[in-house]
């Protein structure tokens, strides 16, 4: 990826960013392709960064026509203040309403090139553009839920398999008052959220029989996951073991730990 040469006695007006502050903004904009599930797994948004800087580096031309300009003018103007320059939203291109500031998107009409630049030098003032009008909405949408990161830790898929059998053994005496009994239901512990509560209720109670199943099974591996500088971003993975990531066909498509092998 290319960067804009900075000019000399302007240094002090930039910093240096890694990915974690990349991923944080290119969720906030709704760039990522996973925004919603971001975070259940580091190859969700591993993937996420590396499209991003593949797409930054490699994509050329440019449209002939111009096209619809959306905005909101208050966030236009709360980035300023708080990042010193404003950004185009991808939400705002597909949708006629702001959720953050409970407002009607204004719009820009397609036109002249020479219209649509002085419009986007407007709106990246924080003003309204000239020649702007207010999207259209039939009925107020909905507040969109906020995007939660997953607390807790990250189990590779051969754990996952492992803390199942784990739970469904009847031989085996879960603590009853840490969890409802419908987590035993095998069709439960396919829900993702379900059985990642499961788990890290388990690891906070400390109990005998997690604990026990932890020392047998449980293996912590710090893994690098950055773009820009590999070790920017770490995360830590728990697999099984006893399970070998040359011979788990399962983890070439969904293993943190597979996939930073190389």
């Amino acid at each position: 990826m290319s960067f804009p040469k900075i000019s000399k006695g302007t240094f002090e007006f930039y910093k240096n960013t890694n990915d974690v502050e990349i991923l944080s903004m290119l969720q906030t904009i709704g760039v990522a392709e996973h925004v919603e599930h971001s975070f259940e797994d580091p190859t969700v948004y591993f993937s996420d960064l590396k499209q991003f800087f593949l797409l930054a580096k490699y994509q050329t031309g440019s449209k002939k026509n111009t096209q619809e300009i959306k905005y909101c003018l208050q966030c236009t103007q709360s980035s300023i203040v708080d990042n010193g320059f404003v950004y185009i939203h991808k939400d705002w291109y597909e949708g006629t309403y702001c959720y953050k500031h409970d407002c009607t998107l204004s719009i820009v009409l397609k036109t002249s090139k020479k219209a649509s630049i002085s419009a986007l030098h407007d709106i990246f003032m924080g003003k309204h553009a000239v020649n702007s009008s207010f999207c259209e909405v039939e009925t107020i949408p909905p507040l969109k839920k906020e995007i939660i990161a997953r607390q807790g830790n990250y189990l590779a898929p051969c754990l996952v398999n492992t803390f199942k059998s784990f739970i469904l053994d009847k031989n085996n005496k879960h603590p009853d008052d840490l969890f409802n009994k419908n987590y035993y239901s095998d069709s439960n512990l396919h829900q993702r959220h379900v059985l990642y509560k499961l788990y890290n209720s388990l690891e906070k109670s400390e109990h005998p029989v997690y604990m026990n199943f932890l020392s047998k099974n449980a293996k912590a591996k710090v893994i690098n996951m950055g773009v820009i500088r590999s070790d920017s971003l770490r995360e830590i993975v728990f697999k099984d073991k006893m399970s070998s990531c040359l011979d788990c066909m399962e983890s070439r498509v969904s293993c943190a730990l597979f996939d930073r092998r190389y």
